[in-house]
């Protein structure tokens, strides 16, 4: 199964989220013009969406398995399960 294959969840997870990282608590500005398949892009650095369990190590895709973190947080979790 292919990293973030259900993108329709992505709108939902950012909202759930509050369009902030969930570990840094960096906050995130829609775009007027944002395509919802992609992630949110602040000139600097991107809000993502991340597998809390990893789909490598058996995670499901699904919104409850899902969180916002941004491209640094991200990097850093890469395919650990929990907090880093």
């Amino acid at each position: 199964m292919s990293k973030n294959k259900n993108k329709s969840h992505r709108f939902e997870v950012y909202k759930r989220d509050n369009f902030s990282c969930v570990y840094c608590k960096r906050k995130f500005e829609v775009p007027i013009d944002w395509d919802m398949k992609k992630a949110i892009y602040d000139g600097q650095i991107c809000l993502e969406i991340d597998h809390i369990h990893p789909l490598s190590k058996g995670g499901l895709d699904e919104i409850k398995n899902k969180q916002s973190l941004c491209q640094r947080c991200n990097n850093r979790k890469s395919n650990y399960y929990g907090d880093r």
